[in-house]
């Protein structure tokens, strides 16, 4: 069996967020790019974030920069990974296992098979499975 661990903290529906780093366009909200805040009047805007039926998450459009307010969320991943991402990749055969660290060349929701490079610049496909810490 082939998968990739991630851990992330799960966001809580009906709270209010705003960005806990900056966020590139198309990547999909994680709970790691986002910091609990007041909710407040003020609106986000519209063409800030787009929903993704596929990953089921909220994937930005624009660049969000860090302490930007983007009110309540409630489509935040808590099983997503981005692309860019370091997971490590776990191969098992019989009772050997081995883990090494890859990044994720795409972003994908687990269960999802998606592409990753290992340090020696190999790309090849895996299975993104969440595993709880």
């Amino acid at each position: 069996m082939i998968g990739m661990l991630a851990y992330l903290s799960a966001a809580m529906p009906g709270q209010c967020y705003a960005a806990a780093r900056n966020i590139d366009p198309g990547m999909p909200l994680a709970s790691r790019d986002v910091v609990s805040v007041p909710c407040r009047q003020e609106e986000r805007p519209a063409a800030m974030l787009a929903y993704d039926g596929h990953a089921g998450v909220a994937v930005t459009r624009i660049l969000i920069p860090v302490g930007t307010y983007l009110g309540e969320v409630t489509a935040i991943g808590d099983d997503v990974v981005a692309n860019g991402d370091t997971v490590t990749l776990r191969s098992s055969v019989g009772a050997v296992t081995i883990e090494r660290p890859v990044s994720a060349l795409q972003h994908g929701r687990s269960g999802d098979r998606i592409f990753v490079q290992d340090a020696d610049g190999a790309i090849f496909a895996a299975q993104f499975v969440v595993e709880a810490p």
